[in-house]
């Protein structure tokens, strides 16, 4: 894997979520340039910082966006840009109902619902960019995310 130079912008989408925020108040505690950006356009009262407005809407937006600000994200516009490094948060219900105590990572990926299957298939896609591009890819996939900065409501598959 890459390291991270203190000169390399990190760009962070959904900034203004429970994990972006979060991710964005933690690069910029490390002295690393920081571009948040979030598909709000109103930045929300409890923000403590003002992320730039991201239009998800094609490649070509991204890349534009990312060639002005060097940074690291989507996989098709990080390849055409030269980025090297993605981190892509998943979710633990790509594992649909897991039933016992603990769950592998090995676990088959077996969601039930919209969102696990787009997170399977955003995984499937960082894979395949990672083989065929070279792109250092890293999965998270959280298990239980809850706090003041959350959007969705809590069930026990989020």
């Amino acid at each position: 894997m890459t390291e991270l130079r203190s000169n390399e912008p990190v760009l962070v989408t959904g900034a203004y979520g429970l994990i972006g925020h979060s991710v964005t108040l933690a690069l910029q505690a490390g002295g690393l340039p920081v571009v948040p950006t979030d598909l709000l356009a109103d930045r929300p009262a409890d923000a403590a910082f003002t992320a730039r407005i991201l239009d998800v809407g094609g490649v070509d937006r991204i890349a534009r966006f990312l060639s002005e600000h060097g940074t690291l994200d989507l996989f098709e516009a990080a390849r055409l840009t030269g980025v090297g490094r993605i981190v892509l948060v998943s979710s633990a219900s790509v594992y649909g109902n897991a039933t016992g105590p603990t769950v592998g990572e090995d676990a088959p990926l077996v969601a039930r619902d919209a969102y696990g299957c787009s997170k399977i298939g955003g995984e499937l896609v960082a894979r395949c960019y990672a083989a065929e591009h070279g792109l250092d890819i890293v999965i998270l996939r959280p298990a239980w995310v809850y706090g003041p900065r959350r959007r969705t409501p809590a069930s026990s598959g989020a």
